[in-house]
Parts: C-alpha cells; structure tokens; sequence
C-alpha cells in the first residue's frame, strides 16, 4: 500500500492523499513556514521536511521524515543546546529517568556531539496519517520538550544531578496542578 493519509473533507467523507501532502497540511493549518528536503538530497533517501518551533522552554529545530516505502512518520525535535561531554553521562541517566516514564516518544543524546532530540513516530501501513494525528504529535513533542529542557540546562549549567533536576520538574508540576485545581 502507497503511504497515503486522510484527513475529513465533510463530514462522514474521507480523502485519501500522500502522506507528505497530510504532513503539509497540517503544518499550514497552523501556519508553520516549512521547508522540503527531497528524498535524494538526504542521507537515509527519505524526505524530510524541516522547519523552526518556538516552545516556552527554548526554540527547537523540527525535522519531519515521512518513510514512504515502510509507511513510518517520524518527528524529531532538536534542542539548540549541545551538551557538553563531562554532562553527557548526568544526561543519559536524565533521559533513561524520564523514558522509562514517558508513553509516546523518547529522548537521545548523541554522545559523538551531545545533541539533544526527542522523537515521536509512528506506523501508517495498513491505515492512514491524518492531520489531527500529526498536529498531536507535534503538540506532545513540544510539551515534552518544553517540560524536560529546564531539567536539561539544570544539569549542563547548574550542576544538578539528574534525580535533583528531575525532582525540580516533578515539584513544579505539583504546584502547577494544585494551583488550576484551587482556581476552580
């Protein structure tokens, strides 16, 4: 099966359309500028689709590949941080923390240059990407990003360990709950 996506033209009406052209429409019905990478003019010979993302922790380079031959969509956020090598192992165990947790997506560190990026992806063959699926993954890769990168700057700049940073994030998430449940 070709990769082809969905999204609702009317009610009850699917159409049917290339993966690339979803992943498109999705990203215009949020006005994001994008910019294409043909499949030839890449590494692994699947296009890409890449494009800047301010969240409210950093600003983040997004990188979406679209595997057209083995139906997978994948998005990769990259931190503009390079993590310096002496952190990197606090990293790791940062990162270990919190995908043991995490229920979509993971985070990696790539120990030859310490870049951050999370990834999100998912499996098309024998159904369809649709809009609202790739504007979600978008939206829980940028709160996951937003919610760990203080932690992350935590540990390559303030010197925590990663249990502290992580501790840090978990008690603001407390207060943050307790607030909007006390402002109801």
């Amino acid at each position: 099966m070709a990769s082809e996506a969905t999204s609702s033209t009317a009610p009850g009406q699917r159409e049917s359309r290339p993966m690339d052209q979803v992943v498109k429409a999705a990203l215009e019905g949020w006005d994001i500028k994008y910019q294409d990478v043909p499949a030839e003019k890449c590494q692994t010979n699947v296009p890409l689709i890449t494009f800047g993302l301010n969240g409210q922790a950093s600003n983040y380079q997004v990188l979406l590949s679209m595997d057209l031959v083995d139906d997978i969509f994948a998005l990769y956020y990259t931190s503009p941080t390079k993590i310096d090598e002496r952190h990197r192992p606090a990293v790791v165990e940062y990162f270990m923390r919190i995908n043991y947790n995490v229920m979509l997506g993971h985070f990696d560190l790539d120990q030859r240059d310490g870049e951050v990026r999370f990834k999100v992806s998912t499996i098309t063959k024998g159904s369809f990407l649709s809009i609202e699926m790739v504007q979600h993954m978008i939206g829980v890769a940028t709160n996951t990003m937003d919610k760990f990168f203080p932690g992350l700057m935590a540990i390559q700049y303030g010197n925590k360990t990663p249990l502290e940073a992580l501790n840090e994030i978990n008690n603001e998430a407390t207060v943050q709950r307790s607030s909007e449940q006390g402002a109801r």
